[in-house]
């Protein structure tokens, strides 16, 4: 469709009156979309229009702040704590007091399989035989290392 200057005119009166792009492609029988063209590429003829704002809810009232007065507060020093010693990573692997390490292959299978030093060997990791602690562990505890082993890796990791 070709747009004359007379219907491009008409068009534009009926746009400043405020009718909407369906009536003006009613009242000239174009398609709205043709009507939308013609405003958007002839802008000084068609200018924009405000766009209506619905009205915005009122925000919700705050509750009433309590009256109360502010407690004051007690400083007291900062309580010193002295730090527990974490064993150290040449510990880590000797057998616990009084628990005699036992054969990876002969330890129950529910029993701590951390590994440990038979009578001060180097590494037990790299020894013939693997030697582990063997002590019974709690059935909740997750890794296969008893209480006193878990708490060793947590000290050795950090």
């Amino acid at each position: 469709m070709s747009w004359s200057d007379e219907r491009i005119a008409a068009a534009s009166r009926l746009w400043i009156d405020g009718n909407s792009a369906a009536v003006i492609a009613g009242e000239l029988g174009v398609s709205r979309n043709a009507v939308i063209g013609i405003s958007n590429r002839k802008r000084a003829l068609f200018p924009r229009r405000r766009t209506v704002t619905t009205a915005r809810k009122a925000p919700p009232e705050a509750a009433p702040k309590p009256t109360s007065q502010p407690v004051p507060k007690i400083s007291r020093p900062p309580e010193v704590v002295a730090p527990a010693e974490p064993p150290r990573r040449t510990d880590a692997f000797r057998p616990l007091a009084g628990r005699a390490p036992v054969l990876l292959a002969d330890a129950q299978p529910c029993g701590c399989r951390w590994p440990v030093e038979p009578d001060n060997a180097r590494d037990p990791l790299h020894s013939v035989t693997l030697h582990v602690c063997g002590a019974p562990k709690p059935e909740d505890s997750g890794p296969h290392w008893c209480a006193a082993h878990r708490e060793i890796g947590k000290a050795v990791r950090a």
